[in-house]
């Protein structure tokens, strides 16, 4: 069934961490990071090896990981990350090299989100996931699967009539195929138009992330329909990944 989170009127502790303003002054901020292949391709890939690194690094320097629950509550209210270092992982895609870093993050109680294409699973293209991956990850409490248009073709960005249509043939896909799905919502490259984003809010999708990599201090101060992301590859060096969350 979907899953339907319902959003409180008062956060003061958010899935128990707590969160309180404190003066402006403060460093600290959340970072949502996003990968799509786990591999050594320097373009979209990030190798096992610097993955595992990055995760331990983020585990081992005391920062609080948000679920994607924890994050739909805060987007929802005014809250201030300038308390401590917060971090939230994302992939898109549906790489089936995404497997690998699945098991890395369950072995060090990391969240995640997967945002999928239904397009190459359904037509078992080689290189992505599978229906069983789908259930593998589902059946881990701290993954969840979410929207990321159906094919995730380019001429689709196009056409906001097109982009609807991929938006409803992807969740027919999750909801013949998975338990249950997040209203949440990654746009394909990134792209946005305004007709598809009003769309999307009568379809009761609740955030929207994009990429266009920023570091976040208050939710105030980004749209929940254009949530900024950092995309993290082989490109990116150990010195600009502590940049981006630090």
């Amino acid at each position: 069934m979907l899953r339907m989170i319902k959003i409180i009127k008062k956060v003061t502790v958010l899935m128990g961490i707590t969160l309180i303003c404190i003066s402006p002054k403060a460093q600290a901020s959340l970072s949502i990071l996003l990968y799509h292949q786990v591999s050594d391709t320097k373009k979209y890939g990030i190798s096992e090896e610097k993955f595992t690194e990055q995760m331990n690094f983020l585990k081992d320097n005391g920062f609080t990981f948000l679920s994607h629950e924890q994050l739909l509550v805060a987007f929802n209210k005014e809250v201030d990350f300038s308390t401590k270092k917060y971090v939230a992982v994302t992939f898109d895609d549906g790489w089936r090299s995404q497997m690998k870093a699945v098991k890395i993050l369950a072995e060090r109680k990391i969240p995640a989100i997967f945002f999928i294409n239904g397009e190459p699973i359904a037509s078992k293209w080689g290189g992505y996931f599978n229906k069983e991956h789908l259930k593998e990850i589902e059946s881990n409490p701290l993954f969840v699967i979410a929207d990321h248009s159906f094919s995730h073709k380019i001429k689709t960005l196009h056409d906001p009539e097109l982009l609807k249509e991929d938006y409803r043939k992807n969740v027919d896909f999750l909801k013949a195929n998975i338990k249950s799905y997040s209203l949440v919502y990654a746009y394909p490259y990134g792209a946005k138009k305004k007709e598809y984003i009003d769309y999307l809010k009568e379809q009761n999708v609740q955030l929207i992330y994009g990429t266009g990599g920023a570091k976040i201090h208050q939710t105030t101060k980004v749209s929940k329909y254009d949530i900024p992301r950092f995309t993290i590859t082989n490109s990116v060096s150990f010195e600009q990944f502590k940049q981006y969350v630090n």
